[in-house]
C-alpha cells in the first residue's frame, strides 16, 4: 500500500531535469534537433547517449551528453553527421 502512495505523489514532483527533451538539449547544447535524432540513431556505432522509451520517445542524459560532446569520440561523429548533409 506504501508504493502505491508514492506512485500517486509522483505526478506532483518535479520532472527530472537530468534528462532532456530534443529540444530542451538543441536549446542547451546549440545542435539541431533533427542532427540530435540523427545521431540518437547510431547509439551502438558512436555511444551516443541517448534514451529511447519505445519507437519514438527519445531523453537526453544531460551530463552524459556533455561528456560525449566533449569528448574526440563525440566530436568525430558530430563531425561525420554534419558531413553527410
Amino acid at each position: 500500500m506504501e508504493q502505491t502512495a508514492k506512485l500517486i505523489e509522483f505526478p506532483n514532483q518535479k520532472r527530472n531535469e537530468a534528462l532532456l527533451t530534443a529540444k530542451e538539449a538543441s536549446r542547451e547544447f546549440g545542435i539541431g534537433r533533427d542532427r540530435l535524432y540523427q545521431l540518437a540513431h547510431t547509439v551502438p556505432k558512436t555511444g551516443f547517449p541517448a534514451l529511447w522509451f519505445g519507437p519514438k520517445t527519445v531523453k537526453f542524459p544531460r551530463e552524459a551528453l556533455r561528456e560525449w560532446l566533449g569528448s574526440e569520440r563525440g566530436r568525430q561523429a558530430l563531425y561525420q553527421t554534419m558531413k553527410g548533409r
